[in-house]
């Protein structure tokens, strides 16, 4: 009994010793809800895994001590009225070793306009979506070109998707 007791204190010192010291900033321009949570994806839902209330409006700091499995995680918030229990996503980040970082942004969490302090993976993730987005957008515009009735307009609209989409290729 003694030996399975000093083998459990073992095990927990290990797991306590794996635990690492984050603090994840949120910086919103405007006041979103009192309470925000970090989430983590689990089939269609997300299990929370830490929560922070406003330090003043629009400030959300997570800190803490736990151990993170790698991945991506979501900024969350509780619906209102009907939809209370749901948890909704403002935005998505990933953790992946650096524990330490602040996420500057407005209400409308558009990626373009995310700065990351302290995490070289948000800055890559944030510019590759933001560069996504801005190439849809392109698309959209030459395809409505390439329904014309112009055989020459269809032509050259056809082209510069072409040029796009190798573009965004060698983006990738």
């Amino acid at each position: 009994m003694k030996q399975l007791s000093i083998l459990f204190v073992a095990f927990l010192t290990t797991l306590t010793s794996l635990a690492q010291n984050y603090e994840i900033t949120f910086n919103v321009n405007k006041p979103l809800e009192e309470t925000l949570y970090i989430g983590q994806h689990f089939r269609d839902d997300f299990v929370i895994v830490d929560s922070a209330k406003a330090q003043k409006p629009g400030v959300y700091v997570f800190k803490g001590k736990r151990q993170w499995t790698p991945g991506i995680y979501s900024l969350i918030h509780y619906g209102t009225g009907k939809e209370a229990s749901k948890k909704k996503s403002y935005t998505d980040f990933t953790i992946d070793g650096s524990f330490k970082f602040t996420i500057n942004c407005d209400s409308s969490f558009n990626a373009a306009k995310m700065k990351v302090k302290g995490c070289k993976a948000n800055e890559l993730m944030y510019a590759y979506i933001a560069r996504n987005a801005e190439a849809r957008n392109q698309a959209r515009e030459i395809q409505k070109r390439q329904k014309s009735e112009d055989t020459n307009i269809r032509y050259k609209a056809t082209q510069e998707m072409d040029e796009l989409s190798e573009v965004m290729i060698a983006y990738e």
